[in-house]
C-alpha cells in the first residue's frame, strides 16, 4: 500500500450494493460493540480489453484497522487507521489516519476529527516542502499522487470499505450511494445475491476524473466540465453482481462485488473492463 494516498474510492464507492451468503465463515451470531477492533483487507484486480487489441490489468491489496469508538441509537462513532505494523515512516506518508467518522445506519459518513486533520495537513506539506498552491494537484515522482488537503475528501474514500455493521436479511433494499440504484437482497440457487445494471453516469464521471490525471501527467490539463462533456457519447452498458458472507447474527464479513461494463466510443472502438472488489472484515481475536 501506498501510505501517501488514501484507499481508492473509484466506481465501487458509489456503485455499491448488497447481497449475503447467509451464515458463512460459521461465525457465532454476536453485535458490534464499542472496543471491538477489526482488521479490513480490501482486494481490487482489474482487467480491460480494446477492440483495437489494447489491453492491461492492475491489482492492489490494502489493509486497515477499525476500531468501534461509540454506539448510538442510529449508528457507530468509528476510528480507522493503518495497520499497527506501519512504519513511522510510512505513516508520515499521509495525514488521513488515524480518522474518526460517524456511520449512520442510512446515509453518508460524517467527518468527526476535522480539525484534527487540517493540523495534520499542514505539517504534512511542511514536511514535504509542499506549498498550498500545490493542493488540488497530482505529484509526478516514484509514485503518482494528488496533493489532496480538503479533510472531508477522506469519506468518499473510506465509503469504499465501508461495510454494514447491522444485521441484514432477504428482502432488505438497499439504495447506492450517488446512483438513486437500489438493490433488494434475494435466495437465487441457496445463495443470496443481487444483480443490477450499472449506472451510465457513474461510469462516464469516473473517466472523467481519469482523463484529468492523464491531462496533467501529458500537461495537456483539461477542465473536469470538459472531460465530462468529451465522455458524453460514450454508449456505456454493464452490470454487478455482489455477494455477502455474514455471520450467524447477519452481520456482514466478507463482499464481493463483480463488474463487466462495456463502452462503445463514437469512433466505433468498444473496451471491456472487468472489476473484482472484495473486502474482509475480520474481529480481531482479543476483543471476541
Amino acid at each position: 500500500m501506498n501510505a501517501a494516498t488514501p484507499p481508492k474510492s473509484g466506481m465501487f464507492v458509489i456503485l455499491l450494493a448488497t447481497a449475503i451468503t447467509a451464515g458463512a465463515n460459521g461465525a457465532s451470531a454476536r453485535s458490534p460493540a464499542p472496543g471491538d477492533r477489526y482488521e479490513i483487507v480490501r482486494e481490487t484486480s482489474s482487467a480491460e480489453q480494446s477492440s483495437r487489441d489494447n489491453s492491461g490489468a492492475t491489482h492492489d491489496r490494502d489493509s486497515y484497522l477499525l476500531r468501534i469508538l461509540a454506539s448510538r441509537e442510529n449508528g457507530f462513532e468509528l476510528e480507522y487507521d493503518l495497520p499497527a505494523k506501519t512504519s513511522a515512516e510510512d505513516r508520515a506518508r499521509t495525514w488521513q489516519f488515524p480518522v474518526r467518522v460517524f456511520q449512520p445506519r442510512n446515509g453518508p459518513l460524517q467527518l468527526l476529527n476535522a480539525s484534527e486533520l487540517n493540523d495534520r495537513i499542514t505539517k504534512w506539506l511542511a514536511a514535504g516542502k509542499l506549498p498550498r498552491s500545490a493542493c488540488g494537484h497530482w505529484v509526478f515522482t516514484w509514485n503518482a499522487f494528488k496533493v489532496e488537503c480538503d479533510p472531508q475528501s477522506v469519506l468518499g474514500a473510506l465509503e469504499a470499505l465501508r461495510l454494514p455493521l447491522t444485521p441484514v436479511a432477504v428482502g432488505d433494499t438497499y439504495i447506492l450511494p450517488g446512483t438513486g440504484s437500489s438493490g433488494v437482497i434475494k435466495n437465487k440457487d441457496g445463495t443470496l445475491a443481487t444483480s443490477m445494471q450499472v449506472n451510465p453516469d457513474a461510469i462516464r464521471r469516473e473517466a472523467a476524473e481519469s482523463d484529468l490525471v492523464v491531462g496533467e501527467i501529458m500537461q495537456k490539463p483539461v477542465t473536469f466540465t470538459a472531460a465530462l462533456l468529451a465522455r458524453s457519447n460514450d454508449q456505456i452498458s454493464g452490470t454487478m453482481t455482489i455477494m455477502l458472507s455474514v455471520d450467524g447474527g447477519g452481520i456482514v464479513t466478507h463482499q464481493a462485488i463483480h463488474s463487466r461494463i462495456k463502452t462503445r466510443k463514437p469512433n466505433g472502438e468498444i473496451t471491456i473492463r472487468t472489476v473484482d472488489d472484495e473486502i474482509d472484515r475480520r474481529l480481531l481475536a482479543d476483543d471476541r
